[in-house]
């Protein structure tokens, strides 16, 4: 097996996993998890949180583990994948 098959290879999985990662908000995480995993990381994000979640205050995205939510500003704590409130800082 040559490097240029090897090339494409890895470029075949990470931009596929990119396309995969693109309708979970998470296209970086697909494209690293393709190109490291293959298949498995295309499984990995398919079957992973998405990458934002509605503000539990104004309903606004948020993106994953941000920390303050940019329209309502209420300030967030994560516990698996999901904001927690109500916590509001004036």
């Amino acid at each position: 097996m040559n490097w240029i098959s090897v090339f494409l290879s890895l470029a075949a999985f990470g931009a596929t996993g990119w396309l995969l990662g693109r309708f979970k908000d998470r296209p970086v995480a697909g494209a690293v998890w393709g190109v490291l995993l293959g298949p498995i990381g295309w499984v990995i994000i398919v079957l992973g949180p998405k990458g934002r979640t509605p503000c539990p205050y104004c309903g606004a995205s948020l993106t994953l583990r941000q920390s303050r939510c940019g329209a309502c500003g209420a300030s967030m704590t994560w516990v698996r994948g999901k904001p927690l409130g109500p916590r509001r800082t004036e």
